[in-house]
């Protein structure tokens, strides 16, 4: 493993530790200072958009790698403040959580954007995102276990340096994602980028238009808002759905989070070692899916069948989020890249948001109504996700 791959880790280490900490300790907080502080998770996902609508104007001059170490070193200040605020909570202090898991959340959208745009290559960036991806996946479903080992010990906020801790690992190390010399080359375009390694350029990809690259845009962010909108359904509810369809207590309960993340990581891990498939079988396994959880549903009310079908579900479309926005990387040139990394995943954090709205406002969160939509986005997004460019060699002299 290179020396910049090991920062790369580190990072998605800290995101996956992040968000899965923060979860997993929400139901202590509220013991402690009321149910006030559950407004924590929205406060983070603001904070993720602000913070890579922010990272679009600051990646488009400065190296990702600097951006990244910047953004390391508050993540892991506002943790650190994050843990203190949790274990000294009162009744009528919930509000600080909130704030501090908002400012949290803007170093997160940094860290994400800047990392992402980090990983690029010449090619396979889709593959290298996958890896890394499943890291943070691993990681987020290790944190949980050590939360409930640590509330025995009386230490749980104490889980929150894990991702401080890796937060620092990143910001002391050397940055990675030097953006390399850019030189014209009629065979490729005039934004060659040479391999980082070899100093080789990459296969001949025709120029973007000149300003906004619409044709690469639009279909990956239509499909990164229906894929984190699919994934929101499932892993923000995995819990309800072990609790309303097990009939399970709430701590019970809470290991259907964990299995998410397990699933999750293992799917991205599957992923990064097999073949790149196309985005339409996977949705379309997909929609099938949710299709049988509500039939399990709505005749009987069989809940191993959904379950299964959710499990199963995990595992078909955990690849795709690296691969979509690794394919937008490779077909963007670096001013491009680095301009647009932002947006997109700002467009996913929108979808994040935006879908679960409407699965609420048509049923109960574990409803055939959920499934039903979850069903459409995925064939809406087998529709709009771009194909995977195979290579090009250059061409003859």
């Amino acid at each position: 493993m290179g020396r910049d791959t090991r920062t790369l880790v580190a990072a998605f280490v800290a995101l996956g530790a992040h968000f899965s900490a923060v979860s997993a300790l929400l139901p202590q907080w509220a013991e402690r200072a009321g149910d006030g502080v559950l407004a924590a998770v929205p406060a983070l996902f603001g904070g993720l958009v602000a913070g890579v609508l922010v990272s679009a104007p600051i990646l488009a001059d400065a190296p990702p790698g600097r951006v990244l170490r910047g953004a390391a070193v508050a993540q892991a200040a506002s943790l650190v403040a994050l843990a203190a605020a949790g274990r000294s909570l009162v009744p009528g202090t919930a509000w600080l959580v909130v704030a501090l898991a908002g400012v949290s959340g803007v170093a997160f959208g940094l860290i994400e954007t800047s990392v992402s745009l980090a990983a690029r290559s010449a090619t396979g960036t889709d593959r290298r995102l996958g890896r890394l991806f499943a890291v943070s996946a691993a990681t987020a479903a290790a944190v949980p276990a050590l939360v409930f080992l640590a509330a025995r010990a009386g230490v749980a906020d104490a889980v929150l340096a894990l991702a401080a801790v890796a937060g620092v690992t990143v910001a002391l190390r050397p940055a990675v994602g030097r953006r390399p010399a850019v030189r014209p080359d009629p065979a490729v375009g005039s934004h060659a980028v040479p391999d980082e390694r070899t100093g080789n350029l990459p296969a001949a990809v025709p120029d973007e238009r000149p300003g906004v690259p619409w044709r690469v845009l639009v279909p990956v962010a239509t499909a990164l808002a229906l894929y984190v909108g699919v994934e929101t359904l499932l892993a923000g509810w995995s819990a309800v759905l072990v609790r309303d369809l097990l009939a399970a207590s709430p701590s019970t309960a809470s290991l259907g989070a964990s299995a998410f993340w397990v699933l999750m990581s293992a799917g991205r891990a599957w992923g990064a070692r097999s073949a790149p498939a196309g985005m339409w079988p996977r949705a379309v396994t997909a929609a099938a899916l949710f299709a049988v959880a509500a039939a399990g549903v709505l005749v009987g009310h069989v809940p191993a069948l959904v379950l299964a079908a959710c499990a199963a579900t995990v595992l078909a479309i955990a690849p795709m989020y690296p691969r979509l926005l690794g394919l937008a990387l490779e077909r963007l040139d670096g001013r491009s890249a680095a301009r647009w990394t932002g947006p997109l995943v700002a467009a996913g954090a929108a979808g994040g948001s935006l879908l679960p709205a409407l699965a609420l406002a048509l049923g109960p969160a574990t409803g055939a109504a959920t499934f039903v939509v979850a069903a459409l986005a995925s064939l809406a997004l087998g529709a709009v996700a771009p194909p995977r460019r195979p290579p090009r060699t250059p061409a003859a002299p």
